[in-house]
Parts: C-alpha cells; sequence; structure tokens
C-alpha cells in the first residue's frame, strides 16, 4: 500500500481459504485469524517494519524529533541542547554504512532545528544517528 492505494500484491498463505482478522502487534510482527482451518498465524515478512522513529532504547527526557517522516526530500530535524555543545548528525544505511554527514555546528541551550536535504538519497530506511556532546541518538528514518 502506498497513499492508502494498493501498489502490488502477493500471494504465498496457500493451504488457507479465508483470511478473518489481520493485525499488527506494538512490536511490529503482523498476526492474522485464518478460517479453514482455524488458526491464529504469525505472518513472516522479508520487509523491515519500523514501530517508532525514535529508538527508545537511546530516547532522551528531551525528545529529537525528525519530520515528516517517511519523507520525500527535505525533512527537518528539530531537538533540545541543554548546555553550549557541539551538535553533529550521520546518517546511515541499514547497512551501517556511512552515508552523508553533516558539519558538526555548536548550539546554545534551547530548542532548535535544522533542515536535512535527502533528495540525494535513493528510497530505503536509514538511521540517523545524532551526538549532542556525550548523548547519542538514533532516529530511524525512511526516505520515499
Amino acid at each position: 500500500m502506498k497513499d492508502s492505494k494498493k501498489v502490488s500484491s502477493t500471494r504465498s498463505m496457500n493451504g488457507y481459504a479465508r483470511f478473518r482478522d489481520v493485525r499488527q502487534a506494538p512490536d511490529g510482527k503482523i498476526y492474522a485469524m485464518t478460517e479453514s482451518p482455524n488458526r491464529f498465524v504469525l505472518l513472516r515478512s522479508s520487509i523491515l517494519v519500523f514501530t517508532s522513529t525514535e529508538d527508545e532504547t537511546h530516547a532522551s527526557a528531551e525528545k529529537n524529533i525528525l519530520f515528516p517522516n517517511p519523507s520525500f526530500g527535505e525533512c527537518t530535524f528539530s531537538f533540545y541542547v541543554s548546555n553550549n555543545q557541539n551538535v553533529s548528525i550521520k546518517i546511515f544505511g541499514l547497512n551501517g554504512i556511512l552515508i552523508k554527514e553533516l558539519p558538526s555546528q555548536s548550539f546554545s541551550e534551547g530548542q532548535h532545528s535544522l533542515s536535512i536535504e535527502t533528495d540525494e538519497l535513493p528510497q530505503g530506511f536509514y538511521y540517523i544517528e545524532v551526538n549532542k556532546g556525550d548523548a547519542r541518538t538514533l532516529l530511524k528514518f525512511i526516505k520515499m
């Protein structure tokens, strides 16, 4: 699905007559209730599922927000700096290879925003690493 329209489909659940309901769990896994036979099935997919735009294991009290996400081009990174700090931003592919690095900038205490140009990036999934002093945050990012 893209923009609420069917883009493509595939049939790979031979042996099931009918799906009664399909739901996504909070962890991103997709489950289905089937009929004939009556089963509760975990659907497997080769497609990566993002359940959040921020990696909760690195989340700080001050939220880092990247919007719009997914993005078609330029996006805005909004963040809070607790004291005068240098902030650096790096964009990595899912394979961990550095794709782009923005020059490190010094920011005073307060809320700030930076524009991030992504036109040159191919469609796909990325991680944006934000370093603020000794704090590191990873944001998940989708380029459409």
